[in-house]
């Protein structure tokens, strides 16, 4: 663990989303306890930006029953995680899929350059981290916010 602790904190120290990565970790960690099991298995946070939470969703209607419930998220994410949101938004989109649902691929919305997919396989490669689940949910982090950093 003090390895992953060591390759966050060099990587964080160097981008300047730094908190908002923290922040975006802490929802996707805590998403199941913010939304339920069922809403969880539906969806799953994709990036914080400026207090934007963006949510991705396996079908329109988890999308149009999350906005119906924005404001109870927003105040759950709050109670769960202290993370204060602005807005929340969602779009059909790839949803990681809880380790509770064997047989079903995790799969990334973001398409990273060679360089940005070497670098984040060498940097999952050497966090040590075992869990799959967890692996696969920093792998997809850290291609997110290594494409959103390099596009913004």
């Amino acid at each position: 663990m003090d390895k992953i602790n060591s390759v966050l904190s060099d990587y964080f120290e160097k981008s300047r989303y730094s908190g908002e990565v923290i922040r975006f970790m802490k929802i996707l960690q805590a998403w199941p306890a913010i939304v339920g099991e069922t809403i969880a298995r539906q969806s799953t946070p994709s990036s914080l930006k400026e207090g934007l939470l963006t949510i991705n969703v396996r079908e329109s209607v988890w999308a149009n029953e999350l906005s119906l419930m924005s404001e109870s998220v927003r105040a759950k994410v709050l109670a769960v995680t202290g993370i204060q949101t602005t807005e929340i938004r969602t779009r059909v989109g790839d949803v990681i899929v809880p380790a509770k649902e064997p047989g079903t691929n995790i799969q990334t919305p973001h398409v990273p350059t060679a360089a940005q997919k070497a670098w984040v396989e060498k940097t999952v490669e050497e966090s040590g981290i075992t869990d799959e689940t967890l692996r696969a949910q920093f792998r997809h982090t850290l291609e997110t916010f290594t494409t959103y950093n390099e596009n913004d």
